[in-house]
């Protein structure tokens, strides 16, 4: 064989080498970047995908916010009209001057026993069982305190109704 031949043999192997080798690389780095263009694709269209479901659940929250501040709002104004009501009535009964009575209350008597009991007075003035002026304005304050409390605790119960009514529809708005 000639010795150019046996160079050539020799350039063509090594040629051959540097062609795979510069080819290998070539194409390692042009599927490393594409793997990387394709998972940065990926990446992004999930952070899309989730900025808009986070603003489509803030929205609802704020939503949900809002109609609870004005369910809250109207529950308090029913509630101060309820008890504007029912200080307007103890002021109306007060006004009327009407002493409260104890049907079940025996009169009593001025007298030392013995005394006639057809001819008796009342040892306050009144007569008929009726209480006291003191006695007659506790109750009424007691009253008015208690229906205050009754509607406080109306108030309450109301509210927190609404808000397991609102826990129940967000639970169910989350699993889905």
């Amino acid at each position: 064989m000639n010795w150019w031949v046996m160079l050539d043999l020799k350039n063509m192997l090594i040629a051959l080498t540097a062609g795979f080798l510069l080819g290998g690389i070539a194409a390692g780095i042009s599927v490393y970047r594409y793997d990387e263009a394709t998972w940065t694709a990926s990446v992004e269209l999930r952070k899309k995908e989730a900025a808009r479901i986070l603003q489509a659940e803030t929205a609802r929250v704020l939503a949900s916010e809002r109609e609870q501040r004005e369910q809250i709002n109207a529950l308090e104004i029913a509630n101060a009209q309820s008890k504007d009501e029912v200080n307007r009535l103890a002021a109306d009964y007060s006004r009327m001057a009407v002493k409260l009575r104890d049907p079940g209350r025996r009169q009593s008597c001025r007298c030392p026993s013995g005394g006639n009991r057809g001819s008796t007075i009342a040892a306050d003035g009144s007569a008929g069982g009726e209480l006291s002026a003191e006695a007659t304005g506790f109750l009424r304050g007691f009253a008015r305190d208690c229906d205050l409390t009754a509607i406080d605790a109306q108030l309450g119960h109301r509210f927190a109704r609404q808000i397991q009514a609102r826990n129940k529809t967000i639970t169910s708005q989350s699993s889905q």
